[in-house]
């Protein structure tokens, strides 16, 4: 059989005066507990946030440190995969210089398969773009920093030199985004990219305020196009890697230079190391401030949030009608039998 609850008494019909009288002290009580609470919030809630504005400029630049690390890293980690199998090749052709297009070719293929899938992903996410999303992005009266800075990013890109944001309005019109912005990216890793906009590119995908998830939390579209331009960049790269000296180089120079490349690798990761294990000390202290804040309002406002409901459960008995100094003679003895039964159960 299911219990049925029992239904809530609501106000009684006629009070007494004492009642009434009783009301309006409690309604007191809650009153100013009830502001004393929003008060403690309010000064915790701020107190918490000091804490995150004291330590966040001192993270910031740590984080910026290890992510650009890490690009450095991805980078100097492709150069040397390409090197080591050109090196494999020269040695099976006798240390000669010049080796077959084919050979070489088939390296790149190689080195551009991941890139290829990262950049058809990024089709495809700015192709299942809906209007909404996109007119939520286009008009955007005062944009984001980051929506600035990736779309200022994509029309260098793109070889528009205005980056006015009137001007990427109408690239994010529904009619020139969805008929011809990935038809014309695809066109453009048909040439090749100036070396000062390849730098700049370099730049932007160092920052982590960059990266696509970051972006995604701005908007959706500007997601896929950040997406885009981090796949042009290592579509970029490659190429500026398997470009062929002039004049070609010989074995020892290759390895001489896998050799240099070793070493900044591991002063980057030097760096990286570092500027992790002081970000992980930093937010270590910023943890053990907030808990100390935290411990701190927990004295206070924990007995008095206690001490509020207890006081609102009062109130409401008494519009109920029932006595709450009978109520609270009774209960008296059975909290100290209960004291008492944990006292001997401590002993």
């Amino acid at each position: 059989m299911v219990a049925t609850p029992a239904p809530v008494r609501g106000p009684a019909s006629m009070l007494t005066e004492k009642q009434l009288t009783t009301l309006l002290s409690i309604e007191g009580d809650v009153q100013l507990k009830a502001a004393q609470l929003s008060m403690l919030c309010c000064e915790y809630r701020t107190n918490l946030t000091r804490v995150l504005l004291h330590y966040e400029p001192l993270m910031a630049p740590l984080r910026s440190i290890t992510f650009a690390g890490l690009q450095k890293v991805k980078y100097i980690e492709t150069q040397l995969t390409w090197l080591e199998r050109v090196i494999v090749l020269q040695e099976r052709r006798g240390g000669s210089r010049t080796l077959p297009p084919r050979e070489l070719q088939a390296i790149e293929n190689d080195l551009m398969i991941n890139v290829r899938k990262e950049m058809q992903e990024s089709y495809q996410q700015l192709d299942v773009t809906t209007k909404e999303e996109l007119a939520v992005l286009r008009n955007y009266e005062c944009p984001p920093k980051q929506a600035l800075v990736t779309m200022a990013m994509a029309m260098r890109v793109r070889g528009e030199e205005d980056t006015r944001w009137s001007n990427v309005q109408v690239v994010l019109s529904d009619n020139y985004f969805f008929t011809f912005f990935i038809s014309r990216a695809q066109v453009l890793l048909l040439r090749p990219l100036a070396d000062d906009l390849l730098e700049e590119l370099e730049v932007y995908c160092s920052s982590p305020d960059h990266t696509p998830e970051s972006l995604a939390l701005v908007s959706v579209p500007l997601a896929a196009i950040g997406r885009w331009l981090w796949a042009v960049r290592d579509h970029y790269r490659v190429k500026k890697i398997v470009s062929l000296p002039d004049p070609p180089m010989t074995v020892d120079e290759r390895r001489q230079m896998v050799k240099r490349l070793l070493n900044e690798l591991q002063i980057i990761k030097e760096n990286m190391r570092s500027a992790s294990d002081e970000l992980n000390k930093l937010q270590e202290q910023a943890v053990r401030r907030t808990v100390e804040v935290r411990n701190e309002y927990d004295d206070t406002m924990c007995p008095l949030h206690d001490s509020f409901e207890k006081k609102t459960a009062e109130f409401i008995k008494v519009l109920e009608g029932k006595d709450v100094a009978a109520e609270e003679k009774v209960n008296e003895p059975r909290q100290e039998e209960e004291e008492e039964e944990a006292e001997e159960a401590e002993l």
